[in-house]
């Protein structure tokens, strides 16, 4: 049985508000802060992770400041408006000490205090009209009068046996069953505002805004509707039941529009936070060291099937499951090693099961940053892993532009390149990722290329197109295993010849309808060797 991969929100977005201090109180703040600007990235890599608060210590890695202003104001990133055109292209690094009881909201508003004092950041609330959605009823709806027996509220559920039934009926005889996520989606005793906004979970991701209620229809009443999560390109014969057409069931429709919105306006920031106390470092002890106290290793169950994982949990306990060991080694650099010179097959075909034990204080949580330093040790212990690093002349990227064709950017928007919505009218019969680049230079789309080209692009691309000035563009690609992948892969149809054509587009065609080409080179990187490693560890 095969599942669609989907991203379930089902939590309602909005603006954060957070206690009012006491008049004259002093906000609280963190007791010690690191703030510098992030390297330069020079390997695939993401944009931004982070652990929070944890045994008093608050980290956040690659986040720009309007990640910071997300956080700390737990607004969405839409209704961040203003700021610099940097904003949200140049990244920081947070490491900060609170006490380890400090509650989240505490920690919010020393986070607010840090981005005021470290970055000068300025801003004010004020309410906009942005894109959103109007839930109303061009026709009598099929309303229940609510009876007041249920406990008023909305609740959303996946109906896994309804799930299976309809995939069942809608698949060829003898072909796999295909599956789309139902969801049944049953309100009680609520007003049409309630029962609106609950209906964002039906709305594709990448579609920001809220849902607001345009019905005119007073009183509480029991509504259910049951529909599919929005899927950009279901499984073929799958059964699917979109949002619209579910609420057009009842009586109902949704339609795009502007609402009155609450947003954040960012007056002005710094780029550059101010300077760190000195020796600030000697704040921040490594969480944990040395090595594991115990560790068990085992070959995975194949019957376990092909999902996998590498997590933390409280008490450092590491937990892997169904990893090969060139993810292992991966995590335990910290860095995506694609190309690993010396590896024998074995290396990205077994698999195993880890759980270890470090040294540390009670339950306390770990952050897998801290642990890796432990899990290179234990596949030097257990795998007799021997490495060394060396420059070698390896495969790389110059950014060309030999007929360009983009648009000049609007120096009033700030630098970005975003993940896009997809027309539903114009559906693709492959997955694609959608950018939309804005008011940014050529320079820095070459960097950019390094961090949303993954699969593509392994080492820094350099900007040779001698294009000046910021541009504006948009563009859509495939995953490089679609383009280098058979039909029966690309389009989920088990039915298509592996020779069948896929339809996907690389992200060098992409560019190549930009006028744009990335021209492969050779330049001088750092590249992994492995001298030793071998296929069973010691015994356990």
């Amino acid at each position: 049985m095969r599942v669609a991969s989907v991203s379930l929100i089902l939590s309602a977005l909005a603006l954060g508000q957070a206690t009012a201090p006491a008049p004259n109180a002093v906000p609280p703040s963190f007791d010690v802060a690191d703030v510098h600007v992030s390297p330069k990235l020079t390997s695939n890599a993401l944009n931004l992770s982070g652990t929070g608060i944890r045994g008093g210590r608050y980290e956040m890695h690659r986040a720009t400041l309007l990640d910071l202003i997300r956080l700390a104001y737990s607004i969405d990133n839409d209704k961040i408006l203003g700021g610099p055109t940097w904003l949200e292209i140049n990244h920081y690094e947070i490491l900060a000490k609170s006490p380890a009881s400090s509650p989240p909201e505490t920690v919010r508003l020393m986070l607010r205090s840090l981005l005021a004092d470290r970055f000068k950041l300025v801003l004010h609330t004020e309410t906009s009209d942005l894109p959103g959605f109007a839930l109303t009823a061009p026709k009598k709806p099929q309303l229940k009068q609510s009876d007041g027996s249920t406990s008023p509220g909305c609740r959303t559920s996946i109906n896994q046996a309804a799930q299976q039934a309809a995939a069942r009926a809608n698949a060829p005889d003898g072909a796999p069953v295909q599956i789309v996520p139902l969801i049944d989606y049953n309100c009680h005793s609520v007003t049409m505002k309630t029962f609106a906004e609950g209906l964002r979970v039906g709305i594709d991701s990448t579609a920001n805004g809220p849902i607001v209620d345009r019905t005119g229809i007073e009183g509480v009443w029991d509504v259910s509707l049951q529909f599919t999560l929005p899927v950009r390109n279901p499984p073929a014969g799958a059964a699917t039941v979109s949002l619209a057409n579910a609420l057009d069931k009842l009586g109902f429709k949704l339609e795009t529009t502007k609402v009155p919105t609450p947003v954040i306006h960012v007056d002005s920031a710094n780029d550059k936070p101010t300077d760190n106390i000195p020796g600030v470092e000697a704040n921040f002890p490594p969480e944990v060291s040395g090595e594991f106290d115990v560790a068990d290793i085992r070959p995975s169950d194949p019957a376990t099937g092909n999902g996998s994982s590498l997590g933390m949990q409280p008490g450092g306990r590491l937990v892997v499951r169904n990893l090969v060991l060139q993810t292992l080694v991966t995590q335990a650099f910290g860095a995506n090693i694609d190309d690993i010179v010396g590896a024998p097959r074995f290396l990205n075909t077994v698999r195993y099961d880890i759980i270890a034990k470090a040294n540390v204080e009670g339950n306390q949580a770990v952050s897998l940053a801290a642990m890796r330093p432990l899990l290179l040790a234990l596949l030097k212990d257990r795998f007799k892993l021997a490495y060394h690093t060396e420059e070698r002349q390896v495969t790389a990227y110059n950014l060309t532009a030999p007929k360009p064709k983009l648009q000049k950017g609007d120096p009033t928007n700030r630098t970005a390149c975003r993940q896009g919505t997809a027309d539903p009218n114009k559906p693709s019969p492959v997955p694609v990722q959608i950018l939309k680049c804005q008011n940014i230079t050529m320079s820095q789309f070459a960097d950019e290329l390094l961090r949303f080209g993954n699969g593509y692009i392994r080492t820094p691309v350099l900007d040779m197109t001698n294009l000046a000035g910021a541009w504006d563009f948009s563009f859509s690609f495939s995953p490089q295993a679609l383009v280098n992948g058979t039909a029966r892969i690309a389009t989920n149809d088990p039915n298509a010849s592996p020779s069948d054509p896929t339809g996907a587009i690389s992200l060098f065609d992409a560019l190549g309808k930009l006028g744009l080409k990335l021209e492969p080179t050779k330049r001088p990187a750092q590249v992994f060797v492995i001298d030793h490693i071998e296929e069973k560890p010691t015994e356990n």
